[in-house]
């Protein structure tokens, strides 16, 4: 597995201490190389994954650092000699795909979330287009986690589109103790997002500013960059006797549990997990209708969909939501009911696991991912 950052756990991170734990359990020996030295590293320990950190892999693009990246990734892969490797976001996927050139190592890669999507700012979006297209000439499936992922990427000609996979994200479950009570009043929203500009907490904040004639009080869980200037925006309006910032934690499931209403408010996404967390935890969400959002949720069912920047409309949603408690409850039962219908790691791992079974060397050993 290659991930390029370790200062998060979240969304791509999780995705792969899953799926790594899943092939570990069949018998696959699994080992991440991910870049740089975060809360990562602990979190994999943690969980019985094997790591290894590779020298200048990161985000950002920086050519210097990026052909260390490329030598230093291709003397692990090589010295691993592994029968496939599992490239995770832009950057990994990148320079995997030239190691495994490199190195005649079949590649299999999950942007999860194109890094050009609709949303994104235009002058990235356009470099990122180009550097995907000419990734996707090296060959090897690309597994997208969203029909709406696939289908961006079909309409900006990356690749083939038969070389694009859908496998949809899935969690594993909770018990009952982790299940929320939407219907307890005043309500605690709760938004699980790292502090960056595709997040968007202003227009949380803003909204929320609108309704404090409402009982209601707001805990933010992540770390980022921006969760200074959020705190700022929040003191400016005089909400924080109402917000809680948490920081990152351990214990996601735990707060949503506490929590009454689930609210995302990204400029762009394709499948974010944390929305699966809210549903899997019976939350009703007030979400931006961005990427594969409507694929999760059914607006007016089992959640609420605004556009995205609109703080008056997701004001709106959020005033709704906070006072009927009837309203909650209804809407929660039916996001856990489409979580279980839907979202449960089992098929996801399944089809994840066979694809890349199909793509590894056959070999007498297990196979080394």
């Amino acid at each position: 597995m290659v991930l390029p950052r370790s200062d998060v756990v979240a969304g791509a991170s999780v995705h792969i201490a899953l799926l790594s734990q899943a092939l570990m359990a069949r018998g696959h020996e699994c080992t991440v190389f991910v870049g740089g030295s975060g809360p990562y590293h602990a979190y994999l320990r943690d969980h019985g994954i094997p790591f290894e950190q590779v020298r200048g892999l990161g985000r950002a693009i920086r050519p210097h650092a990026d052909l260390r990246a490329l030598v230093d990734l291709t003397r692990r892969i090589r010295r691993f000699e592994p029968d496939l490797v599992a490239a995770h976001t832009a950057k990994a996927g990148a320079l995997a795909r030239v190691t495994g050139r490199l190195l005649d190592r079949p590649v299999v890669y999950t942007p999860h979330g194109w890094p050009f999507l609709d949303g994104v700012p235009a002058g990235a979006a356009r470099r990122y287009v180009t550097i995907e297209r000419l990734s996707a000439r090296l060959g090897g499936p690309v597994v997208v986690v969203s029909e709406y992922e696939r289908v961006f990427g079909i309409a900006k000609r990356i690749g083939r589109p038969e070389d694009l996979i859908t496998i949809r994200n899935g969690i594993p479950d909770v018990t009952a103790e982790l299940r929320a009570a939407p219907e307890r009043s005043p309500p605690q929203i709760i938004m699980v997002a790292r502090f960056d500009e595709q997040k968007d907490h202003d227009t949380v904040i803003r909204a929320l500013h609108r309704l404090t004639e409402l009982e209601w009080s707001l805990v933010l869980v992540g770390a980022g960059p921006r969760r200074e200037k959020i705190e700022m925006i929040v003191d400016a309006l005089g909400l924080r006797d109402r917000v809680r910032f948490v920081g990152q934690s351990d214990d996601v499931a735990g707060h949503l549990s506490r929590s009454q209403i689930f609210v995302l408010a990204s400029r762009w996404e394709s499948f974010p997990l944390s929305v699966l967390e809210a549903m899997r935890a019976g939350l009703p969400a007030a979400v931006t209708d961005v990427g594969g959002a409507r694929e999760m949720i059914r607006s007016g069912v089992s959640g609420l969909l605004v556009d995205r920047g609109d703080d008056v409309g997701l004001a709106r949603a959020l005033g709704d939501l906070i006072v009927d408690p009837s309203h909650r409850v209804r809407m929660g039962r039916a996001a856990r009911e489409a979580f279980e219908a839907h979202h449960v790691q089992g098929p996801m791992i399944e089809r994840t696991v066979a694809l890349y079974e199909s793509l590894a060397r056959p070999g007498p050993d297990a196979a080394r991912i």
